[in-house]
């Protein structure tokens, strides 16, 4: 998988001078508190909630309203890659880029599901993307936890982020009823970023609340 595949299909953009009455719409329709703002399809940054209410309904969006931290991608980037940037900043979104030329925006939900939806794909059963300190991280704990709760593990993958950060550890499990050993896990140190399954009697809202709490590092 790489940005370019990764893309959200439905996330707003607005254009510089676009007003800013025009862009808090959008927030309010879409429910996001960042939008990417493009010149000529080039990216000129990310305009905030928090920054526009600052202004005039009608004022006009200017490029020295916008920031760019480490909120872009090349559209080539690789899946690993783009975790990457999300585990080590604090951005929800990443714009997709060639060169200067705006594709489109990544968000971690989308990159959460695609994993999920490319490694559950072919047999039965739930899934966890977790995340934990190395020193913490020990196969067999894990194991012994998770069989305590009647389930047994059928695929682990695991990526280290960086020298010093965290493991993002893939868990496959044999059973769709995933939050009791989600919960267990979580309660043992291990930070679940995301759960594919059934969720029990987890709401809607507290399912969208997991999946964004991502690598509280």
């Amino acid at each position: 998988m790489i940005a370019r595949n990764l893309i959200s299909s439905n996330y707003p953009t607005v254009a510089l001078y676009d007003t800013v009455e025009s862009a808090l719409i959008l927030m309010e329709e879409y429910e996001v508190s960042d939008l990417p703002v493009v010149k000529e399809r080039n990216f000129v940054g990310f305009i905030s909630k928090t920054s526009l209410l600052t202004k005039e309904l009608d004022q006009e969006i200017q490029e020295n309203w916008c920031d760019i931290p480490e909120s872009t991608v090349d559209e080539q980037a690789d899946y690993l890659s783009i975790l990457n940037i999300f585990a080590l900043g604090s951005a929800h979104q990443l714009a997709v880029l060639n060169g200067t030329l705006y594709h489109g925006t990544v968000t971690l939900e989308e990159c959460s599901m695609a994993l999920a939806n490319t490694l559950t794909a072919t047999q039965k059963g739930g899934a966890l993307l977790l995340s934990v300190d190395p020193r913490d991280y020990s196969l067999t704990h894990m194991s012994r936890i998770v069989e305590s709760e009647g389930v047994k593990i059928t695929g682990l993958w695991i990526e280290k982020i960086n020298a010093n950060g965290k493991f993002i550890i893939y868990v496959k499990l044999n059973t769709e009823h995933v939050s009791t050993v989600a919960n267990v896990l979580d309660q043992n140190g291990y930070h679940v970023m995301y759960r594919s399954g059934l969720l029990n009697d987890e709401s809607i809202t507290e399912r969208y609340n997991s999946l964004m709490k991502y690598l509280d590092i």
